[in-house]
C-alpha cells in the first residue's frame, strides 16, 4: 500500500472518529453526522470493531514506516475504545446500583429490534365518518384457557406523530406474550390522513374497543396497560390521563377506559418545550408542526392540550417512565417534567434516567440499556 495513501486513510479515519466523539459527548441531530453519535451510543460494539481496525492500520503503517499514519490510527483506535468502554462502564455500574443483572455476552450478539408483522390477526377496531378503518394488529401466545382472562397491553408506535406503523420494535409484543399478556399492536391516523385530536382519539377507540370485547381476546379489563415509545409514549399518557375530557373524545362511539398502568419510553410530555429545546432542530419541529397544525406562536392551547404534564392529577395511572440522559431527540428534561409533576400529585410513579442513553435505545434489542428497561418494567408490571 502507498504510504500516501496510509496517510489519507489515517486522517480520514482520525476526522471520522472525533466527530463521532464530539456527537457522542454533545447529543444534537439524529439525521446527519449526528447518527454517527446515536449509533456508537447504542451499538458500542461498533467502535470496538473500529478500534480493531485502526489497530491493524496502525501496524501496517509502523511496517511501512509511515509513521505520522501510525500515530493519527494509534490515537484514532485508543478514542474508539474510549467511546465503547466508557458509557458501557457507566451505565453497568448503574445497573448494578439498581440491582439489575446485565448480561455483556447478550450485548455482544446485537438484533435489530425491528418491524415484524407476525401477529396472530388482524382487527379493524373502527370505522370512520368517511369509510376509512383503524386497524390493530392482536399477538398472543395462544395459551389462554377458554375461561382465563389476561392482562393486556396496548402499545403504540413512534415515529415523531407523522410516520411509522403498528409492527414497529414488535419484539415488544413477543416478550410482553412471554410475561402472560395479551397486546394490541395499534395504528392511528396521522397527517395528512387526520387531524391534530385524532391520534389521541384513535388510542382511546382502540383501547375502548378492546374492552368492549375483552372476553372474546381473553382479556381482563381491569388488568389493561398502555405501552409507547417516543411520540407513541406521549399518546399513551395523554389517553391515559385524559379520560372524559370533553376536548380530547374517542375517534369512535366507545366508552372511555381507565387504564391500569402506563408505560412511558422516552416520551414527549411539554409539547411546546419539546419544540423549542430538541437537539434535533432541524428533524423534529418540523414534524410536530405538521401534526398540530403550526408552530407554538400560532397554537399555544393545541400545544398545551396535547401535553400530558398538564394533565396529571391524583387519580391518574401508576406510570413507568425510562428515558436516556443522552437523548438528542426528545430531552430527557421532558421525563423530568413529568416526575415532578406526578410527584407533587401523589401518584405512584417510577422514573429511570439511564446514563449515557440516546433516544430510540431499544432498537438495539440485546445492549444493556434495552435489557434494564425490560427489568424494570418487568417489575412494575409485577406490582401493577
Amino acid at each position: 500500500m502507498f504510504p500516501w495513501l496510509l496517510t489519507v486513510i489515517a486522517l480520514w479515519w482520525a476526522v471520522r472518529v472525533v466527530v463521532t466523539f464530539c456527537y457522542l459527548l454533545k447529543p444534537v441531530e439524529m439525521t446527519g453526522l449526528g447518527r454517527l453519535g446515536n449509533s456508537s451510543l447504542m451499538l458500542p460494539s461498533e467502535a470496538v470493531l473500529a478500534s480493531l481496525l485502526a489497530t491493524v492500520l496502525c501496524v501496517l503503517a509502523h511496517g511501512r514506516g509511515v509513521r505520522f499514519a501510525a500515530i493519527i490510527l494509534a490515537l484514532s483506535a485508543m478514542l474508539s475504545v474510549v467511546m465503547a468502554v466508557w458509557p458501557t462502564i457507566a451505565l453497568w455500574q448503574w445497573a448494578g446500583q439498581h440491582h439489575i443483572p446485565v448480561s455483556f455476552g447478550f450485548m455482544l450478539l446485537p438484533h435489530s429490534n425491528d418491524f415484524y408483522s407476525g401477529s396472530n390477526k388482524t382487527v379493524i377496531y373502527g370505522t370512520l365518518s368517511d369509510g376509512s378503518k383503524l386497524a390493530f394488529d392482536v399477538w398472543s401466545d395462544g395459551k389462554a384457557q377458554a375461561d382465563e382472562l389476561r392482562p393486556a397491553i396496548i402499545k403504540l408506535h413512534g415515529g415523531g406523530w407523522v410516520q411509522g406503523s403498528r409492527g414497529l420494535l414488535s419484539d415488544w409484543n413477543k416478550w410482553f406474550n412471554e410475561l402472560g399478556y395479551e397486546v394490541f399492536d395499534v395504528d392511528y391516523r396521522m397527517p395528512p390522513r387526520g387531524n391534530w385530536r385524532d391520534e389521541v382519539g384513535d388510542v382511546k377507540c382502540a383501547l375502548g374497543s378492546v374492552v368492549a370485547h375483552a372476553a372474546e381476546y381473553h382479556v381482563d379489563p381491569a388488568r389493561v396497560s398502555l405501552m409507547g415509545d417516543s411520540s407513541g409514549a406521549n399518546l399513551a399518557l395523554l389517553a391515559a390521563y385524559t379520560v372524559r375530557n370533553p376536548e380530547l373524545p374517542p375517534s369512535c362511539p366507545v366508552a372511555e377506559v381507565r387504564v391500569r398502568s402506563v408505560i412511558d419510553i422516552y416520551g414527549a410530555t411539554d409539547m411546546a418545550s419539546l419544540y423549542r429545546t430538541t437537539g434535533s432542530q432541524s428533524y423534529l419541529p418540523g414534524q410536530i408542526a405538521k401534526y398540530i397544525g403550526g408552530p407554538p406562536s400560532e397554537f399555544p392551547d393545541r400545544y398545551k392540550l396535547l401535553s400530558p404534564v398538564v394533565h396529571v392529577s391524583a387519580i391518574s395511572p401508576p406510570t413507568i417512565t425510562i428515558h436516556g440522559k443522552m437523548d438528542r431527540i426528545v430531552p430527557v428534561e421532558q421525563s423530568v417534567a413529568l416526575d415532578n409533576a406526578l410527584t407533587d400529585a401523589g401518584v405512584y410513579h417510577e422514573t429511570y434516567y439511564l446514563p449515557w442513553v440516546d433516544h430510540n435505545f431499544d432498537y438495539v434489542w440485546n445492549n444493556l440499556p434495552s435489557q434494564i428497561a425490560r427489568a424494570k418494567i418487568k417489575e412494575f408490571l409485577l406490582k401493577h
